[in-house]
């Protein structure tokens, strides 16, 4: 049995000609379709296309069972409607539009294009985001994730700008793997944290559980475990894995700002993503500059400032009414 015949149902279905049979087969499934819609992570369109799959392989083997023989017991199940409509004519309608968003899926998924779907932070917001496979991200501010129709489907592959905390579930069958620039994170399940915000001197990928490979330009970097991280530079391609305390890394998660050695060019960015403030840096040598810091949550923008200011004779000027840093 074809999707072809599935379309050609549907067809009959939206013109009247299907017999009593096929009819409640088309209701039959969009019942099911209807109770699992329920279920979704904020109706993502992704997950909508995912269950579509999983019925229309379903309608396909009743449809070919009912070719195969059609008067076997002489009667199809009845599934009622889960929900509760106030008008017949509502529930009709619809089921008439879904049918004809099928009719759409049908006809322009045989392209095997992808659809990319991407889910965004905005500055001063950590949001979560939850898979179809059920693995959660944390974006930090600023930060975006790409994902497209055939994750996990053919594979488990996101693209990420910005920072973003993977608790990933397991599936030996399908690894996980985020791509940030130049640098790949390679994984079964595990839990690890990725920056690499746009313009950044450095990108980092931090384990918090289990095992983690990191790769760069194709290159192998190594295998990280519990507190390990790779840090990547931009601008040689060099690299280096530390040790570090991975709680402390992912305590942006909770409000917090640290800063571990970093250049001013990289809190510079984490900057902008926590309170949503453009930042110039005037000097080439000012941006190398290189600060360790910790802040806890609720720590305003001016005593982030006054600190930093204090520690390297920094000078700076805030602009409160454009949202402006300018290191000097």
């Amino acid at each position: 049995m074809e999707e072809k015949q599935l379309h050609q149902l549907i067809d009959k279905y939206l013109s009247g000609k299907c017999s009593a049979q096929e009819k409640r087969l088309i209701e039959e499934w969009y019942a099911a379709f209807d109770h699992e819609r329920d279920s979704f992570y904020g109706n993502d369109p992704h997950m909508l296309e995912q269950t579509e799959r999983r019925s229309i392989h379903q309608i396909l083997a009743k449809i070919g069972a009912l070719e195969k023989n059609p008067h076997k017991d002489g009667k199809i199940t009845e599934v009622k409607l889960r929900r509760m409509y106030p008008y017949r004519w509502l529930a009709a309608a619809s089921l008439l539009l879904f049918l004809s968003i099928t009719i759409w899926f049908l006809t322009n998924r045989k392209s095997n294009k992808d659809i990319y779907y991407t889910r965004t932070a905005m500055n001063g917001r950590v949001t979560m985001v939850v898979l179809p496979d059920s693995t959660r991200v944390w974006l930090n501010g600023g930060s975006f994730l790409k994902f497209s129709s055939s994750y996990n489907v053919k594979n488990r592959e996101v693209y990420l700008q910005g920072e973003a905390y993977f608790d990933v579930v397991h599936d030996i069958e399908k690894p996980f793997n985020v791509y940030s620039g130049k640098v790949s994170t390679h994984v079964l399940g595990t839990a690890f944290l990725v920056n690499a915000y746009k313009g950044a001197l450095e990108q980092t990928v931090t384990v918090t559980r289990g095992k983690v490979g990191v790769a760069a330009d194709g290159h192998s970097i190594g295998t990280l475990l519990p507190n390990d991280q790779v840090i990547y530079q931009s601008a040689t391609g060099k690299s280096a894995i530390v040790k570090v305390d991975a709680i402390k890394e992912t305590a942006w998660q909770n409000g917090a700002l640290i800063f571990n050695n970093l250049s001013l060019q990289d809190i510079g960015l984490r900057l902008s993503a926590k309170f949503n403030y453009q930042v110039v840096i005037k000097s080439e040598k000012l941006k190398t500059a290189r600060f360790t810091a910790s802040f806890d949550e609720g720590t305003t923008l001016k005593e982030v400032l006054t600190i930093m200011g204090a520690m390297k004779h920094l000078r700076y000027r805030l602009d409160n009414r454009t949202n402006v840093i300018t290191f000097l």
